[in-house]
């Protein structure tokens, strides 16, 4: 049974809460995507991502919950939410709030951003390894921030074709994309989750990095959303189904 109660963190952290103050009351910047993931043969959960972008401001907030099978032995929760300023250079957060119940891992932490440098204000981090220091991750973002911006409905041109170093208050990982190839209507791409920092000698044995593929297709108003994704864990590949059900623009 732990299997699929690591698999519920992997995927989440690969890729990627209630204050409704992170989202204005505007429909035609707010979308709404929902997941099925499945692994090991199994449905493991579902996974929500409601984002917004007005204004140049940006506002996240995605959750996974176990379901089926796995919720009725054990219930995995992953909650993360972010706000922040987005930019000619890309999404720039100011404040993020995460809340982890992996099975194995139970984390709250919540950062906040001055002069692009993260801040640990809040909450209580699960991890084996001391905490890295913030003041040394200028160039990241928070994974909220970072799922955002790999599956977060966006136009052709800005797809992918990315290198980003993440930071949650413990570990740093570095998500890269490769550009964009045609499938279809769509688009394929494909990349790697690093762990580069943070994790204990035992998580690095077993892990050094996962592999993406993240297929994405044309929605209502011509902006591409993801609508597959399959990540290589440590137990087999792990998909994710489904795509926008709601799209503001």
């Amino acid at each position: 049974m732990r299997r699929y109660l690591v698999l519920g963190g992997v995927i989440l952290l690969a890729a990627f809460i209630s204050p409704v103050a992170v989202f204005a009351n505007d429909p035609s910047t707010s979308d709404q995507q929902h997941y099925v993931v499945r692994g090991l043969g199994v449905k493991l959960g579902t996974f929500t991502l409601a984002s917004q972008r007005s204004g140049g401001t940006y506002g996240v907030r995605s959750r996974f919950t176990s379901t089926g099978a796995v919720a009725l032995l054990a219930k995995v929760h992953f909650e993360v939410q972010a706000r922040g300023r987005w930019t000619s250079a890309g999404p720039r957060p100011a404040w993020f709030l995460e809340n982890v119940n992996t099975g194995q891992r139970q984390s709250t932490a919540q950062l906040d951003y001055a002069n692009g440098v993260p801040r640990i204000t809040g909450g209580r981090l699960g991890t084996d390894t001391p905490p890295l220091r913030p003041n040394h991750q200028r160039d990241t973002v928070d994974p909220a921030t970072a799922i955002f911006r790999a599956v977060g409905p966006q136009a052709a041109d800005d797809l992918c074709s990315f290198d980003q170093p993440i930071f949650d208050g413990a570990r740093r990982t570095r998500l890269v994309l490769d550009p964009p190839r045609p499938k279809g209507a769509g688009f394929v791409c494909r990349g790697t989750l690093h762990r580069e920092d943070g994790y204990s000698a035992r998580e690095l044995a077993r892990a050094k990095s996962f592999d993406l593929e993240l297929s994405y297709e044309a929605g209502p108003d011509g902006r591409f959303h993801m609508s597959t994704a399959k990540v290589t864990t440590v137990f087999g590949i792990v998909t994710l189904q489904g795509g926008l059900t709601q799209a503001g623009r």
